[in-house]
């Protein structure tokens, strides 16, 4: 039976402004002209605070003189004042953590659960999702019963389970005696005691809300049948939440048409990335210059400052959204602060690169030193005096040393002395770095965090302008800071590791709010705050699945399939609510711009294209259905604008100014010379050869923190060197001479000179324990006496090539005089510490490709391997003129297995018919070589561009790979 006593429920169709309509209500119905005081018996309830202002604005266009405003309230402040009217005395509401806390001590006193009792660190994430849960239940008028043999379930979580209905009555007995409570237990009293509430009915507008918890269902009821309106805006067939709703309270319903049926213009658009659908709402607004009243609407708030970056420079905009603090720069200093003293080692000091990430901080930088000059400066010599260091791990003291260590001349552009810098580094270590180190409770982060912020409000230069920081930090301080210190344990200690763990979880609860003016004509919303609103044009950016609606929360507490066990909604009802809400503001718009990311992401990384979200499938199908066609074709997509050269297969740069590459060149050529290096390098990578060695970048320098091959490689070659040294000019006998123990020696002496000093003992002990064995194994391979000649001998040679006089360089580990077949030959010796070494292959009947092109060089270093034993006996044959008759080359495999083969003859076993004609490999390297070395040349200097590397698995170990946009 309806109940015909009741008020309709007001259905405005999504035509009308909701907000509007009820204002007209209010002036035609309460409106006094006589009586500025019309209104001050009413009472708007809102589902959140943003309306208020929107409400405000419409009474104030349609009554045009002063009035005292109705009593307008959000849910959560509604449900505040009615408790302070009934709870005597009021009661404390907890934050999560301390909900928790007590939560945890109740339960201890049972002695009854194992996690409880490993402790409240172990406890703390179990425990947030079991106040979560009661949360819903105390929502949702629930007395949770346990659920005994829950299967498929965490064994901790089973132990939750089988006694949840004890836990609840523990945690409830535990806030009924302390005089506690929660969110949801207030508004769960409220609705049992809702016919005892002492307010009138008449007088109050329950208006835009759409799913109701079952405390907030009875509430309403209790309110709409002692003469509240509710309104609701939707359209014929409603909503499923409205059709239960009405089906509930059997409730009449009076529906407010739109003036004229029209349908919003939509615009599908299929974008690159997030920049790209920017740059989109940017050309719209500057096509567009109106008064219309637009929205743009981030469902994901990550968005928000990239978008104020791209909107145009002079339009107004106003934001309303809850913007994560988690993702503000001044949690972003704090959260790094935390990561330094996690991985503070008491022995070794602060993990380099989290110090790094401190003093790189906008906040730092923005430090002034006492004399009020900027420290940016300071801090950024300071970075680079901490990379030459090459400590993974350093003190305090020791960077406070490294200051110290600066050169007048180093800061004499900024005009700072040494001892300034000092003070202002140790300034910094002192406030905002050291008092980490003695937290123990969340009154020592309290007070260490205050310290650090009223430094930085003294001796920070304010950015230019409003910035949205201020607000962010404002919002750290009360509602964070504030948070901490009405906390139950603020003074108890706490594991570090907990302490830092509880301060992340409450932050990620908590928004910086900022409020709406509707007299701006441009808003900035998520797509909650839309609720109630109406624009003209809506852009909603980022409508990709796990965005909207947003991926579902995985509770390893309750899965999906328990919770109607228990009585709960189940999950599909957050989608229907989100749905309900994004077609709300769509049909409520004029033109709607939905905009989604499509760009495909690496599979090699595991990661798939980006899907445009289901309810735009919906959307799209029900436009289809409306014309009568498929609309596919009609996506307006937006590419990624980029040069074409990035999407080519063989990726690469082009050579714009060939002269100034051959002038750069050939400077190389007359500085030092040309080595063998810098062609191998253009044979496997001509990009990496441009950014080595024409635009000399150096890839930033940074700490050992493994075995790095090539600082292993030359410690290894200086051992070698030293060792060997005392023999140069006489014979070596191995059966004599060789000494292990003195070349260990020799190796630690050199290894503890070089960064890998630095690495951790067990990895040292690692490094050390492996090259004792390697280099015992290559004293073992020398069988017979050998002459040796020279050690790190340079040698130098003028070759005349494409016209023009260039100079080569070389630097030789070692060169031995032995004899085979009774010829005295010169043996090139080449120290290689990798673990594999491909074999050189000499290609007697070269002939010069045709091509300058990728796959001419490609074929070229496939068949070659590498030249740089056939460069060194150019060099010592001057050119194939000298002793080519009686000389070979090896590379000493040094990461070879101790029965493996440590030298193979260039010439003698890899090329035998050049050692058996003796012609052949005078005219090879007489006139075949330089003819390669003109080739490479060429390449070099003709060929239209540096190509990718011709091995993509070289990318992996390159060092600009993390910078390199060619990179495979």
């Amino acid at each position: 039976m309806e109940n015909i006593h009741m008020n309709p429920i007001r259905v405005v169709s999504y035509g009308r402004s909701l907000i509007e309509e009820l204002a007209k209500e209010l002036v035609e119905k309460h409106w006094d002209p006589k009586d500025p005081l019309s209104f001050a018996n009413l009472t708007v309830i809102f589902p959140h605070r943003r309306p208020k202002i929107y409400l405000r604005h419409h009474l104030k266009e349609l009554i045009k003189k002063p009035f005292i405003l109705p009593r307008i309230y959000s849910i959560e402040e509604f449900i505040t004042e009615l408790a302070l009217k009934i709870e005597d005395p009021p009661q404390k509401v907890l934050s999560i953590p301390d909900r928790v806390w007590l939560l945890f001590h109740s339960l201890k006193e049972t002695k009854a659960f194992k996690t409880v009792q490993e402790g409240f660190e172990s406890f703390f994430p179990w425990g947030v999702r079991l106040v979560g849960l009661f949360e819903e239940f105390y929502k949702e008028m629930i007395k949770p019963a346990s659920i005994q043999y829950p299967l498929g379930v965490h064994p901790k979580v089973q132990e939750f389970l089988e006694d949840l209905s004890e836990i609840f009555a523990c945690y409830e007995k535990a806030l009924k005696s302390n005089g506690f409570t929660t969110p949801g237990r207030r508004l769960n009293h409220l609705a049992q005691k809702a016919k005892e509430i002492p307010i009138y009915g008449k007088n109050i507008f329950i208006v835009g809300f759409y799913a109701l918890t079952e405390a907030e269902n009875l509430l309403f009821r209790s309110l709409w049948e002692n003469g509240a309106q509710i309104f609701w805006q939707a359209e014929e067939p409603l909503p499923p939440l409205f059709q239960r709703w009405q089906n509930s309270w059997k409730a009449q319903l009076e529906f407010v048409k739109a003036e004229k049926d029209s349908r919003p213009l939509l615009h599908f658009i299929s974008a690159y990335d997030l920049h790209s659908q920017l740059s989109k709402v940017r050309e719209v607004l500057e096509k567009e210059k109106d008064e219309k009243e637009t929205a743009i609407v981030l469902p994901d708030p990550s968005a928000l400052m990239p978008l104020l970056y791209e909107l145009p420079e002079d339009q107004e905009v106003n934001i309303t959204l809850g913007y994560p603090l988690e993702r503000t720069a001044i949690w972003g200093l704090m959260d790094q602060l935390i990561k330094l003293q996690e991985n503070f080692d008491p022995q070794r000091g602060y993990y380099y690169q989290d110090y790094l990430s401190v003093i790189r901080h906008p906040f730092l930088k923005r430090l002034r030193l006492n004399s009020d000059k900027t420290g940016q400066a300071v801090l950024h010599l300071l970075e680079s005096k901490i990379r030459e260091k090459g400590k993974p791990y350093l003190t305090l003291e020791e960077i406070e040393e490294l200051v110290e260590s600066f050169e007048e001349e180093e800061l004499f552009p900024w005009e700072i002395k040494t001892e300034e810098a000092k003070r202002f580094i140790s300034e910094i270590h002192q406030t905002v770095i050291s008092p980490w180190k003695e937290i123990r409770s969340l009154k020592d982060l309290c007070e260490g965090i205050e310290k650090i912020l009223k430094f930085f409000e003294e001796r920070q230069i304010p950015p230019k302008g409003y910035s949205l920081e201020e607000e962010f930090i404002y919002t750290f301080r009360e509602e964070l800071l504030l948070t901490l210190k009405d906390s139950l344990f603020f003074e108890e200690e706490i594991n570090q590791k907990l302490l830092f763990e509880l301060f992340r979880k409450l932050v990620s609860f908590i928004r910086t709010p900022f409020e709406g003016e509707p007299l701006v004509k441009l808003q900035v919303l998520g797509l909650l705050e839309t609720r109630l609103l109406k624009f003209d044009r809506v852009f909603v950016i980022d409508v990709n699945e796990g965005i909207l609606p947003p991926s579902e929360d995985v509770d390893p507490l309750l899965p999906p399939s328990l919770r109607p066990v228990l009585g709960l909604p189940e999950r599909e009802r957050e989608e229907e609510i989100v749905w309900y809400h994004f077609q709300r503001l769509i049909r409520s718009a004029k033109e709607v711009y939905l905009l989604w990311q499509s760009n495909v992401l690496s599979q090699s990384r595991g990661e798939s294209k980006m899907e445009r979200s289901r309810f735009v499938e919906r959307l799209l199908w029900e436009e289809e259905k409306r014309k009568g066609r498929l609309l596919e074709d009609e996506i307006e997509k937006i590419s990624l604008n980029l040069c074409p050269a990035f999407f080519s297969s063989k990726k690469e740069i082009p050579k714009k100014n060939k002269e100034k590459l051959k002038l750069k060149l050939f400077s190389i050529s007359q500085k030092r010379g040309l080595s063998a290096s810098l062609f191998e390098t253009y044979m496997e990578c001509p990009i990496e050869f441009y950014y080595r060695y024409i635009l000399e970048l150096k890839p930033p320098e940074k700490a050992i923190e493994e075995m790095e091959g090539d600082v292993l490689g030359e410690v290894i070659h200086q051992t070698l060197e030293q060792y060997f040294r005392p023999y140069v000019g006489t014979i070596y006998n191995p059966s004599t001479h060789n000494d292990p123990e003195r070349m260990f020696k020799l190796f630690l002496s050199n290894l503890n000179k070089s960064p890998l000093q630095y690495l951790a003992e067990e990895k040292k002990i690692f490094i050390e324990e492996t090259v004792k064995y390697r280099l015992e194994s290559y004293l073992d391979s020398i069988k017979e006496p050998t002459n040796i000649v020279a050690l790190e001998k340079e040698f130098s040679l003028k070759v005349k090539l494409l016209g023009t006089e260039w100079n080569l360089f070389g630097r030789i580990d070692r060169i031995d005089l032995n004899e085979t077949e009774n010829k005295k030959y010169y043996l090139i010796m080449d120290y290689k510490t990798g673990t594999t070494v491909e074999e050189e292959k000499i290609i007697s009947n070269f002939r010069p490709p045709e091509n300058l092109d990728y796959e001419s060089l490609k074929k070229l270093k496939k068949e070659l391997k590498g030249i740089q034993l056939q460069y060194y006996i150019f060099l010592f044959t001057e050119g194939g003129r000298k002793n080519v008759k009686m000389v070979d080359a090896t590379y000493v495999k040094l990461g070879e297995k101790k029965d493996g083969k440590k030298m193979q003859f260039l010439i003698k076993e890899i090329n035998p018919s050049l050692w058996k004609h003796v012609d052949e490999r005078v005219s090879y390297f007489q006139e075949k070589f330089p003819q390669l070395l003109e080739y490479l040349l060429r390449h070099i200097v003709e060929s239209p561009s540096y190509y990718s590397s011709t091995d993509s698995g070289r990318c992996s170990f390159c060092e600009y790979e993390p910078y390199c946009l060619f990179s495979h």
